[in-house]
């Protein structure tokens, strides 16, 4: 629609030139009597009024094209920029498209991460207490002896038995012997350092994997909890308490070694009363390993 009326400015101009001569010779026969009838004055202008109609008329003329120009020139100029607003609107559009699918990938990714998440606790965490699961426990055992053979720095192993744990089950229910595999879970994962590794060895026995420390920290630490349990532990009838079983890596030892050795501790702490701590002292694969001789239970002044 501008195009077309920029096309006709030119002949605009020429009826508006026209329109001026018509007027002019009617001023001239009716205010100035130049003439003595209009067609005079239309047809026959003086040389004057013909200097001056002639002027006029070109101005108009030349200011008609004049328009026309500037007119296509700001036409063009507005369909450049329709053009670039046509362009940034598409760039828009694709930078829409394109963040709605970067936040269906992130949205993805992140499922993808809590399934993954999902499938790990599936195969390293106890779904019970939320400790590690007896595979990854070993897994943590196994990592944590090869560390002790490149720097020595002491590595031990914890054996936790539930005192009477079948009572609680038979007097009170399973929902109160889960409820008490949990609290003891919490307990030990609140007691022991941030970097022991905690975990379910099966049915109401527990593992806790001590790397870094001295025979004499790791035998505190433990009888520590023992008390704790005694302590805090509270069923509705009587009270909770453990058995605990202690070993100290020994120089090459392997990890089946030294979880028979701790095996060994708890069982003679079972044997002699529970709700105490014994530590095997005997050498790895040595014969006292299917006898009490090497194992004693803790004393405050030997520790």
């Amino acid at each position: 629609m501008p195009e077309r009326l920029l096309g006709r400015l030119p002949l605009l101009g020429l009826l508006v030139a026209a329109l001026f001569w018509v007027l002019d010779a009617f001023v001239d026969v009716s205010l100035f009597g130049t003439h003595d009838t209009f067609a005079e004055a239309l047809l026959k202008p003086n040389s004057h009024e013909l200097w001056m109609r002639c002027v006029v008329i070109v101005l108009l003329l030349a200011f008609a094209w004049h328009a026309r120009r500037l007119g296509g020139q700001l036409i063009d100029s507005m369909n450049r920029l329709n053009a670039q607003e046509q362009e940034l609107d598409g760039h828009r559009d694709m930078q829409h498209v394109l963040r709605r699918q970067a936040d269906e990938l992130n949205r993805q990714v992140m499922r993808q991460a809590n399934e993954q998440e999902e499938l790990r606790k599936l195969a390293y965490i106890d779904p019970l207490t939320g400790l590690y699961n007896r595979r990854r426990i070993e897994e943590i055992l196994d990592a944590s002896r090869l560390t002790e053979q490149l720097s020595g720095t002491g590595l031990g192993v914890l054996l936790c038995d539930i005192d009477h744990f079948k009572s609680v089950n038979d007097e009170f229910g399973h929902f109160a012997g889960d409820r008490t595999l949990v609290r003891i879970g919490q307990l030990l994962k609140d007691h022991f350092r941030r970097g022991d590794a905690v975990g379910r060895w099966g049915g109401e026995e527990f593992l806790v994997v001590l790397p870094n420390l001295t025979q004499a920290e790791a035998e505190v630490i433990s009888e520590n909890f023992r008390a704790r349990i005694e302590r805090e532990m509270h069923p509705p009838k009587g009270k909770l308490t453990v058995s605990l079983g202690l070993a100290m890596i020994r120089p090459d030892e392997t990890a089946e070694s030294l979880l028979k050795r701790a095996d060994l501790a708890l069982m003679l702490s079972k044997q002699t009363g529970r709700n105490r701590l014994y530590i095997c002292e005997c050498e790895a694969g040595s014969e006292e390993l299917s006898s009490p001789d090497g194992c004693r239970p803790f004393n405050f002044a030997v520790s």
